[in-house]
């Protein structure tokens, strides 16, 4: 799996991060949280806010899963939308959305 992966579920895109072997890293890889997801936000983009396209050129505007469960809802997560005017929601972990794996503790 590259480090970008698309139309994943919601456990085909943890499992897929965990195999992921890239850069001469072979583990550590893992789908990044909420809270991360929502620190690459540039809300300098003349278009509204949305990822720092200098720094993820070529990665589709999109939606991303989290690793972060809906509270109360445990077969749903939370998912960030990159596109201008940035937005979360939630969505069923058995629908498909794009997963970009993170490297770190």
């Amino acid at each position: 799996m590259p480090l970008q992966q698309f139309g994943l579920g919601f456990t085909n895109a943890l499992l897929g991060c965990q195999n992921l072997n890239l850069g001469g890293y072979t583990s550590g890889w893992r789908v990044p949280n909420i809270r991360e997801l929502l620190s690459l936000v540039d809300e300098r983009e003349p278009l509204g806010p949305q990822w720092d396209r200098t720094v993820f050129s070529g990665a589709p505007l999109s939606s991303y899963w989290s690793a972060t469960p809906v509270a109360g809802t445990p077969t749903s997560a939370w998912i960030f939308t990159f596109t201008p005017g940035i937005f979360m929601e939630t969505r069923d972990m058995a629908s498909s959305a794009i997963v970009r794996c993170v490297h770190g503790p």
